[in-house]
């Protein structure tokens, strides 16, 4: 597997992570691999950053591909927790929820707030940018322990080429 993904990286614009919901809008990438919510961003803008490409589509394989999922927290030792909690619950209320959907483009796991998303974020979903239950099906979480340690001792031989 190393030795083909080092062939193919000449064929590559690069192994990018950081803003290839740019690239993607502005057409210097014709497809990525992508987090569904950078693929949004992709598609619908991100406020005043850029501006979107409605030529961007979102798509996972037939073979499956991995879960994602975005997290909150609030360390233990946290000499604010009582506001962390306070503004987390704010987060939490649907309508906000909605909006911040809306605005940053990734997946809200709020039941309450999808029925509060604007139509068109609704169509993009079915369209395929939120996976329905049989896309889950195909989809796997990482695992990481020592018999998967193979796949970061891959990609750092592969970034390092």
């Amino acid at each position: 597997m190393q030795e083909l993904l080092i062939a193919q990286k000449p064929f590559l614009a690069s192994y990018n992570s950081s803003d290839v919901n740019r690239k993607l809008s502005s057409g210097e990438y014709l497809f990525a691999h992508a987090w569904s919510g950078q693929a949004m961003q992709a598609r619908n803008g991100l406020g005043d950053e850029f501006s979107g490409n409605p030529d961007i589509g979102f798509v996972i394989p037939k073979e499956g591909g991995m879960i994602w999922m975005d997290n909150m927290v609030v360390l233990k030792e946290s000499p604010n927790a009582y506001t962390v909690h306070v503004f987390m619950n704010y987060l939490l209320d649907p309508s906000v929820a909605a909006l911040n959907t809306e605005y940053i483009g990734y997946l809200t796991p709020n039941k309450d707030a999808i029925p509060l998303l604007d139509p068109t974020i609704g169509a993009l979903y079915a369209e395929g940018f939120s996976p329905d239950a049989e896309v889950m099906k195909r989809l796997e979480w990482a695992i990481r322990n020592e018999s998967t340690a193979v796949f970061s001792d891959v990609w750092t031989a592969v970034k390092g080429e």
